[in-house]
C-alpha cells in the first residue's frame, strides 16, 4: 500500500512539476520526489518523515536533533514560508544522485543546497529505495 502511495505521489509530482524534463532518468525523477518529500517534511516539522528519508552518517548526525521535541517547531518557523526549487540533477557512476536545490526563506535569504542520494536497503523491509545520505549547503 505504501509503495502504491509513493508511486502515485511520484507520478503526480512528475506531472505537475515545471522542473522535470523528458531527458531525466527514472532514478533522477525518484530522487527529485524524495527531495520534494524532504522539503515538505521540513515545512511541516515532520521529523518522523525526515528521519525516514535520511541514511548513513547524515541520519546518525541528525538523530538527536530529530528526536528533540522542540525541533519540529523550529523547522516550521524556519521553513513554513520558504520556497524550494530543484535546479539540477546529476547521476554518478556509482549510482548516487546529486540534487542541487535553491531554498528562499522569507523572500530574502537564499541557500543553495546539494543533496546526495543513494539506493540502500533498510532493516525490517525489503525496500531498496533512495535515501539522502549527505547535505551540502553553500550561501
Amino acid at each position: 500500500m505504501c509503495r502504491i502511495f509513493c508511486l502515485l505521489f511520484f507520478a503526480l509530482s512528475v506531472q505537475f512539476s515545471s522542473i522535470v524534463h523528458a531527458e531525466l532518468t527514472f532514478d533522477q525523477l525518484e530522487a527529485k520526489a524524495v527531495v520534494d518529500r524532504y522539503f515538505d517534511a521540513l515545512k511541516q516539522g515532520d521529523t518522523q518523515t525526515i528521519q525516514s528519508l535520511l541514511d548513513g552518517d547524515l541520519l546518525t548526525e541528525q538523530k538527536a536533533l530529530l528526536n528533540n521535541p522542540m525541533y519540529p517547531g523550529h523547522l516550521i518557523s524556519m521553513y513554513q514560508v520558504a520556497t524550494f526549487e530543484v535546479i539540477t540533477l546529476e547521476t554518478f557512476d556509482d549510482g548516487s544522485i546529486a540534487v542541487d536545490t535553491n531554498v528562499i526563506i522569507d523572500n530574502e535569504e537564499s541557500m543553495h543546497t546539494r543533496y546526495l542520494l543513494h539506493r540502500a536497503p533498510r532493516e525490517n523491509t525489503t525496500a531498496n529505495q533512495l535515501y539522502i545520505f549527505a547535505e551540502i549547503s553553500s550561501e
